[in-house]
């Protein structure tokens, strides 16, 4: 930019003159009134120096402009400078407007924008993408606990959609109170910008504007109400800010955690995911808080590129938790890397941006099994299983119907129902039974597909998979739902998103589909979003979502077909994201290990199976909740790790421990089940006692009272 005086310094030079001229001394800038002294000038950028950053030479990040050497040009365009200056004066309020430095800086960054390609002779000028918008990616208007803290979320974006990076956004409370964490902030490569607000104690309203900085885009306003009723709050765990391309699933869960006022975690609170904006879907739409409080779901984005939002909300709690992801157009693919950050550079990828189960694996990582032939149906003799523990229910055969006591809020819990029952499995929000037969029926939640009746409605009765196939047992997850058939055939059906279906894809079945594999399984067990089945020959195959390494193939890349993991299996187990085993005379388990429930004396995840520590004797059976995991010892003592937070490992205390711990009240025990946060187990005698979790009445005993020691269903 050509430098010029000011007017206030020609005045000061004019001055200057004069008194030379008289013969008087000379004014200094001291001696200048205030509204006299012209504000400091810098220096003039070096010739061919881009403006672009907010240095020596003046702010705008919104256009470069560059100097331009020499040509008749440059005495020119000299003559437009003083309509610039008094372009400055009118569009900063006048001359009395631009005495601060910042002022003039700010004005001149403007300017230099706006009116560079008139005065092209002079200036090259390049501007950057035009804006569209500053938009609210959160609610405007929100209701949280008075003293909480919310997050404000803005995203820039040009016309075609395109995030704006290192884009000053500046927030303001303009009434109501309260205390911003950041009054400036930058967008960051997805081109958002965020805050948080630290509502004032007792009840208010506050109002908060976010602006563009150096633009005249109107401001986005969120309005928060902070009040006294809202005991509990939910928080973002994790997940934000992906990106993929559109129509694709993105990579990590989106989790959340809700606490009480004390800040301990409150499980049992129903969050409902629901797409905000973009399109696609979160699945699944609705989740309860498990033992940690947190709930979380996968997310599918729209077909449109740009900002999508996703929000995490419950009517237990005042303020809900928005999620922001950006959907890459259908033709600008990339890699996905690990979250380990270790994949090899030779790893292939899906269209959408995911590990390619189909590609060759890398040196040291088994192939993926055969693919799956024809399953047909036939005759099958039902294994019987006469009692369940799942995500929020406990379910028992009496009189060969099943009984189901606990949470029923998606109709999961039924007395007396399905009729003729052998065996019963029980997921997190729906439950199955097998009867004589080998005929399957389902109810409960069916968002995803998972009761198999070609439908997604939720179901409070009994309703028979649309199949012609039988089974002789059924393993149930989060939302998905898997059988064997006659000749060990799995079938699986409902949610897919993580491969745990195990068909080579990731899309939802409503109705039962064959596992891609030549493998004949006389077990499975499913996880939250992975399955596992043990063969005839002791042969260990899982598939499914491994983010954690809960398929223990060595690696953290989803699987949607089965891997060979571990052989010389005797039982098997999955949790949340963790998966344990019996091989030869020892328990290994592998995946999370956050709460310690691989039991290896560590926090520390694994990828393959890992040993447990200090189990005295052999074990004969392990089973795993969510984050925990127990073995059956030969002689029938119980020994559990993992999380302890609800008293689910039974040892008195609700301390979680890294190492095995036995189970209080020295039962002899034949069988064990666990899930979520509870665990129960039949004794010798017949007897039943079921620990931990207790908020739905799940363990039976007339409260909802948590118990850390065994305790027999009705007091």
């Amino acid at each position: 930019m050509v430098d010029r005086p000011s007017d206030a310094e020609r005045r000061f030079r004019k001055d200057s003159g004069r008194a030379a001229d008289s013969g008087t001394a000379r004014p200094s800038r001291a001696d200048l009134p205030a509204d006299r002294v012209p504000p400091p000038r810098a220096p003039a950028p070096p010739s061919g120096r881009t403006v672009t950053d907010g240095g020596p030479y003046g702010y705008n990040p919104y256009a470069r402009v560059r100097r331009v050497r020499g040509g008749r040009g440059r005495g020119k365009g000299r003559r437009y400078l003083p309509w610039i200056l008094v372009l400055a004066a009118v569009a900063g309020g006048g001359y009395h407007a631009l005495e601060r430095p910042e002022d003039w800086s700010d004005a001149r960054g403007r300017l230099i924008a706006l009116l560079a390609p008139l005065v092209d002779p002079v200036l090259s000028a390049t501007a950057g993408p035009p804006l569209r918008s500053l938009n609210a990616l959160v609610s405007r208007d929100t209701t949280v606990a008075a003293g909480s803290a919310v997050e404000l979320v803005v995203g820039a974006s040009d016309p075609s959609g395109r995030p704006l990076t290192d884009v000053p956004v500046r927030f303001t409370i303009e009434a109501g109170g309260g205390t911003l964490l950041r009054e400036e902030s930058w967008t960051d490569p997805t081109g958002i910008a965020r805050t948080s607000l630290l509502m004032p104690e007792g009840a208010a309203e506050v109002v908060v504007l976010a602006s563009m900085v150096g633009t005249e885009l109107p401001p986005a306003r969120f309005t928060v109400r902070g009040g006294n009723d809202a005991a509990l709050v939910m928080g973002y765990v994790q997940g934000d800010g992906q990106e993929a391309e559109a129509g694709t699933v993105l990579p990590d869960r989106f989790s959340v955690q809700v606490v009480d006022a004390a800040n301990d975690p409150v499980p049992g609170v129903e969050v409902e995911f629901r797409v905000t904006s973009g399109g696609g879907f979160a699945t699944p739409a609705r989740a309860l808080t498990d033992s940690l409080g947190r709930a979380s779901t996968l997310w599918r984005l729209g077909p449109g590129p740009g900002f999508q939002t996703l929000a995490a909300a419950s009517s237990s709690v005042a303020a809900p938790v928005t999620f922001t992801a950006i959907a890459r157009p259908a033709d600008d693919r990339r890699q996905a890397l690990d979250p380990a950050g270790s994949l090899p550079a030779d790893v292939a990828y899906d269209a959408g941006g995911l590990p390619d189960a189909g590609a060759e694996p890398p040196e040291g990582v088994p192939p993926p099994s055969p693919r799956a032939l024809d399953v047909r149906p036939g005759p099958v003799s039902v294994i019987p299983s006469r009692f369940a523990v799942g995500g929020s229910t406990v379910c028992r055969l009496e009189d060969s119907s099943v009984t189901c006591r606990g949470a029923d809020d998606r109709g999961q819990s039924i007395t007396g129902g399905a009729t003729g029952a052998r065996a019963v499995a029980a997921g997190l929000f729906h439950t199955c039974a097998l009867d004589a037969a080998g005929v399957a029926s389902c109810w409960g939640a069916n968002e995803s597909g998972q009761l198999g009746d070609a439908t997604r409605t939720d179901q409070d009765e009994p309703v028979e998979p649309a199949t012609t196939l039988r089974f002789f047992s059924l393993a149930a997850g989060v939302a998905h739902t898997c059988g064997l058939a006659s000749g060990g055939r799995a079938v699986c059906w409902g949610q897919n998103i993580g491969g745990q279906l195990g068909d080579g894809s990731r899309e939802d079945r409503t109705t039962p589909a064959p596992v891609s594999t030549t493998a004949s399984f006389n077990r499975l067990v499913a996880g939250w979003s992975h399955t596992c089945g043990v063969t005839g020959t002791g042969t260990a195959h899982c598939w499914g979502l491994n983010r954690e390494g809960q398929i223990g193939d060595g690696s953290r890349l989803d699987r949607l077909e089965p891997r060979e993991i571990l052989g010389s299996v005797r039982a098997i187990a999955a949790g949340s994201a963790h998966t344990c085993a019996i091989s030869q005379g020892r328990v290994l388990c592998w995946g999370e290990n956050r709460a310690g429930q691989l039991g290896d004396g560590t926090n520390e995840g694994r990828v393959v199976p890992t040993p447990v520590e200090s189990l005295p004797g052999l074990p004969t059976d392990v089973v795993a909740g969510a984050a925990h995991t127990c073995a059956l010892m030969e002689g029938g003592a119980a020994y559990c790790w993992g999380q302890n937070l609800h008293g689910q490992l039974g040892n008195g205390s609700t301390a979680s421990v890294r190492r095995p711990t036995r189970v209080s009240g020295g039962h002899v025990f034949q069988t064990l089940s666990a899930g979520g946060a509870v665990t129960c187990g039949t004794t010798m005698d017949g007897d039943e006692y079921c620990w931990g979790l207790n908020q739905s009445g799940q363990l039976g005993d007339g409260t909802r009272t948590n118990r850390s020691v065994p305790t027999r269903p009705g007091g």
